[in-house]
């Protein structure tokens, strides 16, 4: 019925729930609402469901392996993956059709990996993936593309690693750098954005090295932006080791 809420719904416990080889579909808010003990998704397909799966703080431990969410909703707020949980392993994941692909957002999340995943907005969603409000982990050998506004972005997260993934093709910004407590950037290839990065607010630290940031030329797009509103001495970031499609140090000063 496309007029259910949930597809599967856990309360409150210590339960520990294996979903594996099992499709929900058609469900008009989550597929799967989970705020028990731990939670594993094996095998399993998230299909036409305005929010994918919800994993609060209580859920300790979760596990995502060789799963699709697809063909959600653009609509306001839909997202395939939102987790507040402190332990999360997502791998081998499709995400496309959502408005938002993954949202990791609580500050005692720290032991978060994301793995050879595709993160597919399709030209029409809003952001791939993010970590907000102190959260951090890594994001690994990923594919993200085709993002209206940020491919990833984090925002006063924790500690964040983003090494060998490619973000390309996304209207906007490739990645945003909006604040957190460390971040690297490594062997990462960024094509076709606008800007490649943004840099929004300042790292307590950074090592952005080893990396492509191939700018869409034809669109006039910046390999770097930052934020305006930055006053008094100057801030230096360092940018050094990485490529820019170009050795002219002419075109890299004009465009960053």
């Amino acid at each position: 019925s496309p007029y259910d809420d949930y597809g599967i719904a856990c309360t409150y416990g210590g339960a520990t729930i294996r979903v594996e080889n099992l499709r929900i579909e058609n469900q008009s808010y989550f597929g799967m609402s989970m705020f028990n003990s731990e939670v594993e998704m094996v095998g399993c397909v998230i299909d036409r469901c305005y929010l994918g799966v919800d994993f609060i703080q209580t859920v300790t431990n979760v596990r995502i392996l060789d799963c699709q969410f697809i063909d959600g909703p653009y609509l306001a707020a839909s997202y395939a993956i939102h987790s507040r949980s402190p332990h999360v392993e997502v791998r081998d994941v499709l995400i496309e059709g959502y408005i938002g692909g993954m949202n990791q957002d609580y500050a005692g999340s720290t032991d978060v990996v994301v793995a050879d995943c595709t993160f597919d907005g399709q030209a029409l969603g809003l952001v791939g993936m993010k970590f907000t409000l102190g959260a951090g982990g890594t994001v690994e050998r990923c594919h993200i593309t085709g993002w209206l506004n940020y491919g990833f972005v984090f925002s006063n997260a924790g500690t964040v690693v983003f090494r060998d993934n490619v973000v390309e093709n996304c209207q906007t910004t490739g990645v945003g750098m909006n604040g957190c407590l460390d971040y690297t950037m490594t062997g990462t290839i960024i094509d076709q954005c606008h800007p490649c990065l943004l840099v929004g607010e300042l790292c307590g630290a950074q090592s952005i090295h080893n990396n492509h940031f191939l700018r869409d030329e034809s669109a006039g797009g910046y390999w770097i932006r930052a934020s305006e509103w930055y006053s008094g001495a100057p801030v230096y970031l360092d940018f050094t080791n990485n490529y820019w499609g170009t050795t002219d140090p002419q075109e890299i000063a004009t465009w960053i």
